[in-house]
């Protein structure tokens, strides 16, 4: 029994199955050579979408006599157009073995507080059953475990998660001494906290309770009294009763307590807000008055009371969905470009047949992309001219407030989604049109071959050395996609899973004008996961390129 434990193979028989068939799959189709310069996912995901397709062509040819004929262009069509799809690049790409899939995420939950200072009861029951008391349950906020890490302004990092798993604790105010030449507008004060000592290394508080002194900070807030207000048009700056004010320890000796000799705590505020001329100093009401509060932490060595999290593990169903398209030509068109150019008419309206299939689903994928972004912007071409203040600078400066922009969005997703920020950037021709202005942004080489995708989409070049910048023709003119595709195929909140990467039909005859037929259908599934991995800015102002003729 231990070497089976030891072995790590309990309870991953199913999951070493998947892995081997994968494997077994990929080295197949790489034999054959349809898998040469693909790598990491892609390479898999072609591998499966080959298998799905001979299988489907093996079950085909049991029911049907006429399927011999598309062997020789199905698996370079897929191979040449499925390896192209900007989805590989913006999104995770996970083929599908069956027309149903599941999807499974973890959804952690933290149990919430039962009074001020301590955590509700675990799941159970009460002791007077007799009265028909229903069980009692624990609580959870509606907020999610990494939600809670968040703190939403200056002063709130004690009241986020880490400090959850150390019990229930007593909130203590401390005994404030004000500087006396501190006046009402000044910028900093100073304020003295006493009554502490130390004790074998041990931050003793006026209780007698030893505290941990990085602890004792985390939670350590100071808020005011009375409003500490800013005058117009800066009132954002203002500091509400209540509300932590923000402020730093007095300079510590190397080694030493963050006390002094008379068991003070020295701490300078910040009173400042920026105004018209510099930063100027906020201004109470009626009292200048601060309170100082911090926690003391129970011992957990016999207190039952703790956190709990409890993390469930939730599936999502996603089915299979289709897209059908036919095209038609003339026997004489054939006949005469196989003459000419001894090309095969029927093979290249192929090829484009799956290239427009393969354009649709990633129009698809940036439509849903562009819809569902959790986080948007604007941005005016024009706000150069608008300025009312005196702006010394061209176009050309202006238009680097879009990178801010951009930058913007990016920590918003990596706030939000705690995978990092943005990795790529898709815009439309009008925006790339201000992308050359950019002083970080740097184009790709003169003739990409490799940066080309289905339909016209091309990698044009990289901003900051971070974002990937693509450039689709289709784009809504004034919009500019921004997202995050990490390297794993979970790191992503968008998911494409191909099925059967092409189904066509063989060639009939339209027998009223001999027109040859064929039709191309393709059947995936698609889920949008979590939208804050996307955002989006709306450019105002750009000048839009018609089609026919530019102005």
């Amino acid at each position: 029994m231990g070497f089976l434990i030891e072995s790590a193979e309990v309870g991953n028989i199913g999951l070493k199955q998947l892995r081997e068939q994968r494997e077994i799959t990929t080295n197949r189709w790489e034999k054959i050579g349809l898998l040469e310069g693909l790598e990491g996912h892609i390479k898999e995901n072609c591998a499966q979408l080959f298998e799905n397709q001979l299988s489907y062509m093996i079950n085909e040819s049991t029911d049907s006599a006429s399927s011999g004929q598309f062997e020789t262009v199905a698996f370079p069509v897929i191979r040449r157009v499925f390896a192209k799809l900007l989805a590989n690049d913006i999104v995770s790409v996970q083929a599908l073995n069956l027309p149903i899939g599941k999807l499974y995420y973890i959804n952690p939950k933290i149990s919430v507080r039962g009074s001020a200072n301590e955590h509700t009861s675990p799941d159970g029951a009460y002791s007077n059953a007799a009265t028909l008391t229903p069980s009692q349950r624990t609580q959870y906020e509606q907020r999610s475990l990494y939600d809670a890490f968040y703190a939403t302004e200056y002063g709130d990092e004690g009241t986020s998660l880490f400090d959850r798993s150390k019990g229930r604790f007593t909130v203590v105010s401390g005994t404030t001494y004000l500087d006396p030449s501190y006046t009402d507008g000044d910028r900093v004060a100073t304020l003295t906290v006493s009554g502490f000592s130390i004790s074998n290394g041990k931050l003793v508080g006026p209780s007698g309770v030893p505290m941990d002194t990085e602890s004792f900070l985390a939670s350590l807030k100071v808020t005011a009294v009375d409003d500490l207000n800013a005058p117009a048009p800066f009132q954002d700056a203002s500091i509400a009763a209540g509300e932590p004010i923000p402020y730093s320890v007095k300079v510590q000796k190397y080694g030493q307590a963050i006390v002094n000799k008379q068991g003070q705590l020295v701490l300078t505020l910040d009173l400042s807000y920026p105004g018209q001329d510099g930063y100027k100093g906020l201004t109470a009401g009626t009292t200048t008055d601060f309170v100082v509060t911090y926690r003391v932490y129970s011992d957990l060595e016999e207190d039952s009371e703790m956190a709990e999290v409890t993390f469930e593990l939730d599936e999502v169903t996603v089915a299979v969905e289709t897209r059908k398209m036919r095209s038609q030509w003339t026997p004489e068109l054939a006949q005469d470009v196989s003459a000419f150019h001894n090309i095969d008419a029927e093979a290249e309206l192929t090829a484009l047949l799956s290239e427009q299939m393969a354009a649709e689903i990633d129009r698809e994928v940036l439509r849903d992309l562009r819809r569902g972004a959790a986080w948007t912007l604007r941005w005016d071409y024009n706000g150069l001219r608008k300025q009312t203040n005196v702006y010394y600078g061209t176009q050309k400066d202006w238009n680097q407030t879009l990178m801010t922009k951009i930058n913007q969005i990016s920590a918003q997703i990596h706030k939000s989604t705690l995978r990092g920020g943005a990795t790529w950037v898709v815009v439309s021709p009008e925006v790339s049109a201000v992308f050359d202005d950019l002083e970080y942004f740097h184009v790709s080489n003169a003739a990409p071959e490799q940066d080309k995708y289905n339909m016209g989409i091309e990698k044009i070049g990289v901003l900051q050395n971070r974002y990937q910048v693509y450039r689709d023709p289709y784009s809504p003119p004034n919009t500019v996609l921004i997202g995050h595709k990490g390297s794993s195929i979970l790191e992503s909140g968008y998911i494409y899973a191909p099925y059967i990467p092409m189904q066509l039909t063989p060639v009939m005859y339209n027998p009223f004008d001999f027109k040859p037929i064929r039709g191309i259908m393709t059947r995936y599934a698609k889920k949008m996961i979590l939208n804050r991995y996307y955002g989006k800015i709306l450019c105002d102002g750009l000048e839009v390129f018609g089609i026919g003729d530019l102005v």
